[in-house]
């Protein structure tokens, strides 16, 4: 059973997280690796504390960061720094960051203390939790990594203010995977909400959203069964992005996923025999495609329909979920209810694609 310990700051401002955390107290010494963007953006109140007050060793965001070199040059900056396993490593920042972060912090001298604050909101309904940790490798996301689970999460809506729309928007698409997956109720929410409202209910809105995730993988951590379905849309994902890499083209992870759920749905839809359900997954394939599409100078939605699947094809190949050398997805049965290790093959792929797009 995961024994890490969440904390969601309850105050409007940060400034009195000090007395919700622990982390504001530590006794033994801490090694912070930082998202280096914060070294030109204001933090919310107290955690430039934490920043002034230990080594931080800065990073860039992005999956650029997440390769063998760059963990050799952390543990070659904790070894300088004189860390030792019983010291606590503090992890600050989006989904990249945290990890390379946290799969260093689970692998120097066998395994660390560690923190997350995640700074992002797909970070903060995602990636911060669950022990996954990890980096790329010859082309593959997260192909090494441990299940590590850290010590404690400390999640707070405030740094959301640090973000610009396009980040909002990575961060919505790993919510509203959850919700598509496990909640209707939470997709209904979400379908009369917009991406970067200032105006959301963001704290209920993350709450919810990483509830669905902690009940998962509380029954799953080593992923065997139920967790399989939180990586509804990524296979397709995961295929776009290294496509993108090979062709040196930014695509954000979660625009990838909202991407990848698109061909999930639609694929979805295909092998179901209710019209209404049937309708319901075309409807939350267009929600999702409305989103995706609603900034007309965003170049990335146009580069990622443009892809041919026989390009993708061999990236999905060898996705980790993968059995038997049979590619493997997650699609939906209804909104709320998904299935998990259903072979998809290339021909229902090129099919699937050239339907959604």
């Amino acid at each position: 059973m995961p024994r890490t310990r969440y904390h969601f700051s309850s105050a409007n401002s940060s400034k009195d997280a000090r007395s919700e955390h622990p982390l504001f107290e530590r006794k033994s010494r801490c090694f912070v690796i930082c998202d280096a963007a914060f070294q030109s953006i204001s933090v919310p109140e107290n955690y430039g504390e934490v920043m002034r007050q230990n080594p931080v060793k800065w990073i860039e965001a992005g999956e650029q960061s997440k390769t063998l070199r760059k963990a050799e040059e952390l543990w070659a900056w904790l070894e300088t720094n004189g860390a030792d396993r019983f010291d606590e490593v503090i992890v600050i920042g989006g989904g990249t960051v945290l990890d390379v972060g946290a799969f260093v912090a689970s692998t120097f001298k066998r395994g660390t203390v560690f923190s997350l604050i995640p700074t992002t909101l797909l970070a903060m309904v995602d990636a911060s939790i669950g022990g996954k940790n990890g980096i790329n490798f010859h082309g593959i996301k997260n192909t090494i990594g441990t299940f590590t689970e850290p010590n404690s999460i400390l999640i707070d809506v405030n740094w959301l203010k640090t973000l610009p729309q396009s980040e909002l928007l990575n961060g919505w698409m790993e919510l509203s995977k959850h919700a598509l997956v496990q909640s209707k109720e939470l997709w209904t929410t979400l379908q009369d909400c917009e991406p970067s409202d200032s105006k959301n209910n963001w704290r209920f809105l993350v709450e919810q959203g990483s509830a669905i995730k902690r009940d998962i993988i509380s029954n799953d951590f080593l992923e065997k069964g139920a967790r399989k379905q939180l990586n509804f849309g990524h296979t397709v994902a995961h295929a776009l992005e290294a496509t993108a890499a090979a062709a040196q083209v930014k695509i954000d992870h979660g625009f990838a996923v909202g991407i990848g759920m698109i061909v999930a749905l639609q694929w979805s839809q295909h092998l179901c025999q209710n019209d209404g359900i049937k309708n319901d997954l075309t409807h939350a394939a267009k929600v999702l495609r409305n989103w995706l599409n609603m900034d007309e100078k965003d170049t990335r939605w146009g580069w990622c329909i443009q892809q041919s699947p026989e390009t993708l094809w061999p990236y999905m190949r060898k996705d980790k979920k993968n059995r038997a050398g049979q590619v493997l997805d997650i699609r939906l049965e209804e909104i709320g209810a998904a299935k998990w290790d259903c072979q998809i093959t290339r021909e229902d792929f090129e099919s699937t694609w050239s339907s959604a797009f």
